[in-house]
């Protein structure tokens, strides 16, 4: 005739949390290979337009325009971007390779 304690805790929340951040949506570790992809996609159609207004501009100075200010900070910009990040086409593999993530974990 003692007194016995009952004590009922729920771990469902706590344990689909976890699941989630280990192996779901809300793993990033997982998501960098997408990111990267899509940032060296980006990057790709920056150089891109980068070229393209250059080109433009060159056009322009033919004919003796001076090029704008505006032009001349965004492409400062741009090529201050691609400088100090180094975004190549390899990228992704020079981010894998220092050892922060192993291929063998991301696929």
């Amino acid at each position: 005739m003692g007194g016995c304690v009952s004590l009922d805790l729920s771990c469902d929340q706590t344990l689909k949390q976890t699941c989630n951040c280990l192996f779901g949506d809300g793993n990033y570790i997982h998501m960098v290979k997408a990111y990267l992809d899509a940032l060296e996609t980006t990057m790709q159609e920056l150089r891109e337009r980068r070229d393209y207004l250059l080109t433009r501009a060159s056009i322009q100075e033919d004919r003796r325009l001076e090029r704008l200010a505006q032009v001349e900070g965004w492409l400062s910009r741009v090529a201050s971007i691609d400088s100090q990040f180094g975004f190549g086409a390899t990228f992704s593999d020079r981010f894998f390779g220092f050892g922060f993530f192993g291929q063998p974990y991301l696929r």
